[in-house]
């Protein structure tokens, strides 16, 4: 699922504007250490499964964070603002992100957050934190 989601987010001109087109700075849980900013990185929060009376109901409800980085709090809002306009609200009908069938997907919240240094400089980052639902279909077990 984070994989289909980073190569969405590395198709989408308005996501690659601020995080490059070859060396694509979009990571999985954290950011390395020294990397380039501006970046932006995707994290896995959680997955509730929906199940009915007969059993597993074959949909999920996914977690995740997406949070962009920058020297500038206002580069971090548009960074924000840019990913908020390419998954909240999105559908994909009977298409897919990747491999993933997206039914839906929704804004739950944003902030934006200085991160202090950790050596004596005085240059800080600010990120930028949103947390997005995402409703997908799963295979229903068979017993």
């Amino acid at each position: 699922m984070i994989s289909d989601i980073i190569t969405y987010l590395e198709s989408k001109t308005t996501i690659t504007a601020y995080v490059g087109t070859s060396d694509h700075r979009i990571y999985v849980s954290r950011r390395p250490q020294g990397d380039t900013l501006p970046s932006i990185v995707v994290d896995f929060i959680s997955s509730d499964h929906i199940h009915h009376i007969n059993g597993a109901g074959g949909l999920v409800q996914s977690s995740i964070q997406i949070t962009s980085y920058s020297t500038s709090s206002l580069q971090a809002e548009q960074m924000g603002d840019a990913v908020r306009l390419v998954f909240d609200g999105w559908d994909s009908g009977d298409g897919s992100m990747g491999s993933l069938k997206v039914r839906g997907v929704e804004l739950v919240s944003d902030t934006l957050v200085y991160n202090a240094p950790i050596d004596s400089s005085d240059a800080g980052t600010y990120s930028w934190e949103q947390d997005f639902d995402i409703w997908h279909p799963e295979t229903i077990p068979s017993f």
